[in-house]
């Protein structure tokens, strides 16, 4: 057991050799190392990956948990050793350092991880000129884009409830209409910007950012001007 997480700490593959020999030179030949059985059961109580086993979270909220639920991946088979040797650092409070390159699912993996087992996901930004860096070994730098992208889609995801709203609730349909058309044109217009070209300098890639603000300012401010008239009540957090 030991050694199953031993080796998710090791970077390279050398020293994941290594880390075997010495753990069946410890432990003798008879006693293999450990390897994931990527058992999955999830009961209203209780998360279990192999024999990894974490309390679930109870009382979560309905807003915190169509969140997560709408945000979160699906569970996937190659997924779960990763996420059983997560779920044990948890388990036995020890700190987990997710090591790979880019967009490789380390992010995804935690937020997974939160939302089976029902807790609101607390996340934040660090750098390589903070001080801990010395002492954990170095992070990413913050992505702002991955920052925007999340509020932005948290805009739209309330522009759509809105729509629906407009369309099914209110004394006035013709009016309700306009302000769903209204609402669904800004949202096709900030998708139809994500798909433009950046650009490759730094001005040309400003103003594609400023392009995608002044769109969400403006859906947001339609999503707050009808939250104020009282007719309707869509919060956005």
């Amino acid at each position: 057991m030991a050694d199953k997480h031993t080796k998710n700490l090791i970077i390279k593959s050398f020293e994941k050799k290594y880390v075997q020999a010495l753990f069946i030179d410890v432990f003798g030949e008879h006693c293999q190392p450990y390897t994931s059985s990527r058992f999955f059961c999830i009961t209203p109580h209780v998360l279990q990956v192999g024999h990894s086993f974490l309390t679930r979270q109870q009382q979560v909220t309905n807003s915190a948990a169509n969140d997560q639920t709408k945000s979160a991946p699906k569970v996937l088979h190659h997924s779960l050793g990763p996420l059983e040797a997560l779920m044990k650092c948890i388990e036995m409070n020890w700190m987990a350092v997710l090591v790979g390159p880019a967009s490789s699912g380390k992010t995804s993996l935690v937020k997974l991880l939160a939302q089976l087992s029902g807790h609101k996901l607390q996340v934040m930004a660090m750098n390589s000129a903070m001080d801990t860096t010395e002492l954990l070994g170095g992070f990413e730098q913050a992505d702002l884009s991955r920052k925007l992208g999340d509020i932005a889609a948290k805009i739209v995801e309330q522009g759509s409830v809105m729509v629906k709203i407009l369309l099914t609730i209110g004394s006035n349909p013709e009016e309700n209409v306009q302000k769903s058309q209204t609402l669904q044109s800004l949202m096709a217009q900030y998708r139809e910007n994500n798909y433009k070209d950046k650009g490759n300098g730094i001005q040309e890639e400003a103003e594609y950012v400023k392009g995608r603000f002044r769109i969400l300012f403006k859906l947001l401010g339609q999503l707050q001007e009808l939250q104020q008239s009282g007719d309707f009540f869509c919060t956005i957090t």
